[in-house]
Formats: C-alpha cells, sequence, structure tokens
C-alpha cells in the first residue's frame, strides 16, 4: 500500500469528505447515506502514474480512471459496505548502460576500454515493437527513461566496421556482453516499478 494518499469523496461533483491512506496504503469514508450517487477521488501521489482501470476482479482491480483519478458512481444499501473501491499507481523506470569497444574481443568491459559513441539502441516492448530508440554519448553510454513497468528487449544496431562480442562472457552481467551476437539483442528484461536497470551492454570489435 502507498502512505498519505489524498482520496476525495464526491457527491455531483462536490466534494463532501477527504481522507489520506494509512501505512498499508488504506482509506475509509464512514456514516454515508444510503442511496447517494458518490464517486470516490483518488490524487496521484508525487512521481507516480496511475496504473490501468478495471482490468481484472473488482476486489483487487484499479478502479480510478488514468486521467481523472476518478471511480465508477458507487451507491450504497442500508448498511452496506463497500471495499471494492481501489486504485493502483506506479513509478516508471530506467533502462540503459554501456556500448564498449571490445579491444580483445572477450566479450568483457575491461578497464580502459571506451565506449562507443553514435551506436543506435532500440527499446521493444514484449511483441517485438520498438517503442523507443536513442544513440550513445561520447562516453558510450545510453538510457531509456519513463519506462513502463513490464518486460523489454534492448537492441543494439553494430556500429560499421565492427563484429558482436560474445555474449554473457565472464559471468558478471554489469561488465559482460548482453547482445545476442546474430540479433543484437538481450534477453527479456522484466522491469519493475521505480527500478533503475543499469546492466544492460554491448561490446563491439574491429
Amino acid at each position: 500500500g502507498i502512505e498519505d494518499v489524498t482520496v476525495n469523496l464526491l457527491v455531483d461533483g462536490a466534494q463532501v469528505a477527504t481522507t489520506t491512506t494509512d501505512a498499508d496504503g488504506a482509506y475509509e469514508f464512514t456514516s454515508l447515506m444510503p442511496g447517494e450517487e458518490y464517486v470516490v477521488e483518488f490524487e496521484a501521489p508525487t512521481g507516480f502514474r496511475a496504473a490501468p482501470q478495471n482490468v481484472g476482479d473488482d476486489a483487487s482491480d484499479s478502479d480510478a480512471d488514468e486521467t481523472t483519478g476518478l471511480s465508477q458512481t458507487v451507491v450504497l444499501m442500508s448498511g452496506e459496505n463497500n471495499e471494492t473501491i481501489d486504485a493502483g499507481f506506479y513509478e516508471t523506470a530506467t533502462i540503459g548502460d554501456f556500448v564498449f569497444l571490445d579491444e580483445d574481443a572477450d566479450g568483457v568491459q575491461d578497464a580502459g576500454e571506451e565506449g562507443i559513441e553514435d551506436v543506435t539502441v532500440n527499446l521493444l516492448d514484449e511483441n517485438g515493437d520498438v517503442v523507443a530508440t536513442t544513440t550513445t554519448d561520447v562516453d558510450g553510454a545510453y538510457e531509456f527513461t519513463d519506462v513502463v513497468p513490464g518486460d523489454y528487449v534492448v537492441e543494439f544496431e553494430a556500429p560499421a566496421g565492427t563484429e558482436p562480442s560474445p555474449v554473457n562472457a565472464g559471468g558478471d552481467d554489469a561488465t559482460d556482453s548482453d547482445a545476442d551476437p546474430i540479433t543484437g539483442q538481450t534477453g527479456t528484461i522484466t522491469i519493475t516499478s521505480g527500478e533503475e536497470d543499469d546492466t544492460n551492454d554491448a561490446g563491439f570489435y574491429e
């Protein structure tokens, strides 16, 4: 749960009550009138985005509209306790790291091996579609920001006149080359809310 999220109760668009979530992310409005048409409004915490609405079981999915933060209309019967009006939020993630000139073609970033500038790097979603493209900077670094949590593949386009290094050599994911020599693609990267994954590298040699 997310603590200190502001939650408002509306009737005909007007706020009639407000509260904040507790340490477990729970909130509650009590002493409500049966038959009244209520709407719950969730204010997104700073740095978070709203999760997709109504994608599963109403008891566990997010009921807040991704744009307005408003739930569906809720009408209560006498004595009813509706505990199904939820909202999900997530932080975007970051995927990136380094493209290096593999001087000894061993597939490992050794001390002194420099980055390669202007290498095209693509970010592919779980369907294999390109969702973002960038190029490495003067130091060989690249980064995809504002990534929605999910499954991705990073694709490196080999610079002219180079060959790809061996993949996953050396046993250290932080320093080896992760690009398949044939496809130029990494394996599937599962990124979670707020995660910064800077282990996705590629080596090339002349």
